[in-house]
């Protein structure tokens, strides 16, 4: 799993709040280095200790779907994922 994606997880955040420069320029690549404050050696033995734990496969998904739609927010993908976002927010059913 992509250590970006560990992070923004493991922390419950949406991708585009801990990686908040992938959502100001759109085409960009993924963040080489975590986001401003954020080290290594203080996130690593959270996200490891998380890891293990119920729910990460959900997690991981969900993070990784947040930054599919920061990084292509015009896609055809994004757009469905953020139609089934509004729909689980109002309770409706899939």
């Amino acid at each position: 799993m992509q250590y970006d994606l560990l992070s923004a997880a493991s922390r419950n955040l949406d991708y585009a709040d801990c990686f908040p420069e992938c959502a100001d320029i759109p085409s960009s690549p993924l963040p080489e280095q975590l986001p401003v404050g954020v080290g290594w050696r203080s996130t690593l033995p959270t996200v490891l200790a998380w890891i293990g734990g119920p729910g990460v496969a959900e997690a991981v998904k969900r993070a990784n779907d947040q930054r599919y739609v920061v990084m292509w927010p015009d896609s055809n993908k994004a757009k469905e994922l953020r139609r089934t976002w509004r729909r689980q927010a109002n309770g409706e059913s899939e």
